[in-house]
């Protein structure tokens, strides 16, 4: 049976390129985000690879839709060996200009959102005693700049929820890690968007850590 993964926060870049990547080997890719057109090309590109790809419509500012998302993933696949949540609101703001009310909206997308997906993925894979849940971090969360308030706050939350739910998991058989991204996506061919996919990769198969830095 072929294994299924899930790209939450599925565009253009890192998310096609570990759809890419995990195809190649042999997966089943499934593609959620909030923009239907897009996912639908992005899967015709997939398919056009040789690659089994679908996709469902999905707001992580919702914890209702994430819900209804992942009731209509359930109802079309019996499994999901990988969840990799990818998403970010990449917006620059500063701790004395932002508001609480935008700090909780930033926080709902960066980390809610994920912890939500994930509980959505662990109901299918503990029965199995099996699975794998990748998450995609960034340097702010080990050096947190003013200039970047939220992504600083919210990648340092979404890095230490990765490794409590490592903790949690591992019992059940289920692998959590994060790929932290010290650097900015296609800034330069090392930072290239296949060169990262490919780390998402080797945290699967390899599993030594639960997490890769990348810099």
């Amino acid at each position: 049976m072929k294994k299924t993964i899930v790209i939450v926060g599925a565009g253009a870049g890192l998310g096609h390129h570990i759809a890419e990547r995990f195809g190649r080997e042999g997966f089943n890719v499934v593609l959620m985000a909030r923009n239907a057109s897009r996912l639908a090309e992005y899967v015709a590109s997939l398919k056009s690879q040789g690659i089994d790809a679908d996709y469902f419509v999905v707001d992580v500012a919702s914890n209702a839709s994430i819900q209804t998302a992942f009731a209509e993933l359930k109802r079309k696949y019996n499994r999901v060996d990988v969840l990799v949540y990818n998403v970010a609101m990449m917006s620059g703001n500063r701790p004395l200009e932002l508001t609480p009310a935008e700090l909780l909206e930033h926080y709902q997308t960066d980390v809610v959102g994920a912890l939500a997906a994930a509980q959505q993925v662990i109901s299918m894979q503990k029965d199995n005693r099996e699975g794998t849940l990748l998450f995609t971090g960034g340097g702010f969360s080990s050096f947190p700049a003013a200039s970047n308030t939220t992504m600083s706050l919210d990648k340092a939350a979404l890095r230490n929820l990765a490794l409590v739910l490592a903790e949690e998991l591992e019992p059940m058989g289920i692998f959590a890690g994060i790929v932290t991204i010290m650097g900015t996506i296609d800034q330069d061919e090392h930072f290239s968007a296949t060169n990262i996919a490919d780390q998402y990769w080797q945290l699967y198969t390899r599993r030594k850590s639960h997490e890769i830095i990348y810099d």
